[in-house]
């Protein structure tokens, strides 16, 4: 009986061990996508469309801005103040709300940001452009919804 409730002890050690070292792993990875940022899939579409030299000038004033704001955000700032939140402390889920609230507006903010950064280029590309842009945004949305049925 008691060498039963030793192992079980142990497998409960074990698997608190392996979430810790789970999140821990998770807490310090880097973005999914590498240092080419989220916009990357973007600017290469954009690569293919054969921009003239005016309008290549005035993706890139319409893209550096983003550029910048990807150096801000390396690093997971916020999951990092996340994990740092004592679980214990009498706070926690009031601190958990604030640091939710704050990603929450974060989200937001980049999602209108690159919203604007769409209509801004789509105002520099000509007819037949915007037909081929939309075209690899269609194709590009089908093979999502493939891996995403795959993965059911």
């Amino acid at each position: 009986m008691s060498n039963r409730l030793f192992t079980k002890k142990k497998l409960l050690g074990l698997s608190l061990a392996m979430v810790i070292a789970g999140s821990a792993a998770v807490a310090t990875a880097g973005p999914h996508y590498k240092e080419h940022g989220m916009n990357h899939k973007m600017e290469r579409m954009l690569k293919r469309l054969d921009l003239s030299e005016e309008q290549e000038v005035q993706v890139e004033e319409i893209l550096a801005p983003m550029k910048e704001l990807r150096k801000e955000r390396k690093g997971f700032p916020k999951m990092r103040a996340m994990m740092s939140l004592d679980p214990d402390a009498a706070d926690y889920m009031k601190q958990a709300e604030e640091q939710a609230t704050s990603a929450a507006e974060k989200v937001k903010a980049s999602i209108l940001n690159m919203a604007s950064v769409r209509q801004q280029v789509h105002a520099v590309l000509n007819e037949e452009q915007k037909a081929e842009l939309k075209a690899m945004v269609s194709k590009k949305l089908k093979r999502m919804e493939e891996r995403c049925e795959d993965d059911d």
